[in-house]
């Protein structure tokens, strides 16, 4: 969890909103361990990580209460048809999980850094250069900050 929020605050270090970074993080952490990666390999976990919080920056900037699209969008990732529910960072997180494994599986014939371009715009086409921007602050951060090792299984 302090990890991911060491990311969030490297890419937006004050908010009016910051109160709720430590939250945030949380959900994410929390999401990302239950669920399977996004991404295959021994960082996928941590890839997974970071690509959720380069979303949450670009559609929300981190804020929890976000709205957008006339208020069809809402929440830290700004996710379609959740409403009020999706203020709940750890409802966002596994909605967002959930759209990003069906965009990366949707513009599959894409370059890996267009593969989320579904997410952001609906096509797999209109959306390429938001998925490399969002897919780019991902890489930085994970360069910028890498992971700690996990804890070996017990």
């Amino acid at each position: 969890m302090e990890w991911i929020l060491v990311l969030m605050l490297l890419v937006q270090p004050t908010a009016p909103w910051a109160n709720t970074y430590e939250e945030t993080a949380r959900a994410i952490a929390h999401v990302v361990a239950e669920e399977e990666p996004l991404f295959d390999g021994p960082d996928g976990r941590a890839q997974t990580a970071a690509t959720l919080v380069s979303l949450a920056f670009f559609e929300s900037r981190f804020d929890q209460r976000a709205q957008g699209d006339a208020g069809h969008s809402t929440g830290l990732f700004q996710s379609w048809g959740g409403g009020a529910a999706l203020f709940d960072p750890t409802r966002a997180t596994r909605a967002a999980l959930a759209a990003m494994r069906e965009s990366l599986h949707r513009c599959r014939h894409r370059p890996s850094a267009e593969r989320l371009a579904s997410y952001a715009s609906g096509s797999c086409d209109r959306g390429r250069a938001a998925s490399r921007v969002r897919m780019a602050l991902a890489a930085r951060l994970l360069r910028l900050a890498p992971p700690p090792p996990e804890p070996p299984m017990l």
